[in-house]
């Protein structure tokens, strides 16, 4: 019957693809209904998309594996009771997991239980190299083979977050600081052409199914909350701006420091972690797997700073390229803003506008 049926359609790939799809599915079924086996194994024969195709007919497909925590879980026996992180190294998680390695214990309910603990130093050769194992070339593919303007730097960071090709005709895929996609793109990219120049953000959550496909994780059952995050490197103006305006916006908890802590400006208690995420699962107590750490915000900024410098090595000394990365390192300043009032439409978008619509005002004065 198989071979019948294949060499009448042998001169059409389109259908005898089809054909070993439904084959495949119809053989699978029977084994499922069977019982006599827990399970399959697929060979691709780098050919995937007909596996998916066969495990999406049989409803065996899923897009997104439910998570213990919201944060990549380390299978450790050191760690394997770990249930809190500080949300600055998200993206950089080989960094995190280096820097706190030597820990004798890891928080398992509040931060501030546990904290403060001391951080591994990581030397300038292996703040590169602990997430980032790209070619100086491939680097200078996404990132620019010359800067000659500021522009030319918010312009990677804007066609990060837009997917469009730059003018070397690739997709920037990553960051100094980031590979993750977030969420309100358009708007990032809005923003990184307004000197805002965003290394880790995420949406606000109002009691969310915990299996949500997208954002949930933990047990079934569970409800998730989540407060608006927003982390990003500005100009002196630009930040100066932002901490006048601040006064207004009360429900705001935000760290506005320069690379040396010569100008450091919060409203954070900085002997108190403030909750991220947090989550209620029937039964169980009140989960805090996300925070703000102002003591550790202090580290993870030396490295964060660190790696425009980074960047700046793929150019030669002296050269322009070289000179405008070393000038962002040294003169803007990073920050971090939390919109506690998580059940209402995030405020930092109205408030950037804010900052940017200002600063071309004095801009405009000055000439």
């Amino acid at each position: 019957h198989i071979l019948e049926t294949l060499e009448s359609i042998s001169d059409n790939k389109t259908a005898v693809k089809k054909f070993g799809i439904d084959f495949a599915v119809n053989v699978c079924e029977e084994i499922i209904r069977s019982g006599l086996c827990p399970g399959f194994h697929f060979y691709t024969l780098n050919n995937e998309s007909s596996t998916i195709t066969v495990l999406k007919k049989l409803g065996l497909w899923k897009r997104s594996i439910p998570k213990a925590l919201p944060w990549r879980v380390i299978p450790s026996s050191k760690r394997y009771k770990e249930r809190v992180r500080p949300i600055f190294w998200s993206n950089r998680i080989r960094s995190y997991l280096y820097r706190t390695s030597d820990w004798l214990i890891y928080p398992e309910n509040k931060w501030n239980d546990y904290a403060p603990q001391v951080y591994k130093e990581v030397d300038d050769y292996f703040y590169k190299y602990l997430d980032n194992y790209d070619s100086e070339e491939e680097l200078k593919n996404l990132w620019g083979n010359e800067l000659n303007s500021l522009n030319d730097v918010y312009d990677v960071f804007g066609h990060y977050f837009s997917g469009k090709e730059n003018k070397n005709g690739f997709k920037v895929t990553k960051t100094a600081w980031t590979q993750n996609k977030f969420d309100n793109s358009d708007k990032l990219t809005t923003f990184s052409e307004q000197e805002f120049l965003t290394i880790n953000f995420q949406l606000n959550l109002n009691g969310v199914d915990s299996s949500d496909e997208k954002v949930g994780w933990g047990p079934k059952g569970g409800l998730i909350y989540r407060k608006a995050y927003l982390e990003f490197f500005t100009s002196r103006q630009n930040a100066m701006i932002l901490k006048d305006l601040l006064l207004k916006y009360k429900q705001v908890n935000y760290n506005i420091i320069n690379s040396d802590e010569t100008e450091n400006y919060t409203n954070c208690d900085e002997d108190k972690a403030i909750a991220i995420d947090w989550a209620a699962f029937p039964g169980e107590p009140i989960m805090q797997p996300t925070v703000a750490d102002p003591i550790s915000f202090k580290v993870w900024k030396n490295e964060a700073f660190s790696l425009w410098n980074e960047w700046a090595k793929l150019y030669e000394e002296e050269s322009k390229s070289k000179r405008l990365l070393e000038y962002i390192s040294n003169d803007y300043f990073l920050v971090y803003l939390i919109d506690n009032n998580f059940p209402n439409e995030c405020c930092f978008w109205k408030l950037l506008e804010e900052v940017h619509l200002i600063s071309k005002y004095s801009e405009q004065l000055s000439i």
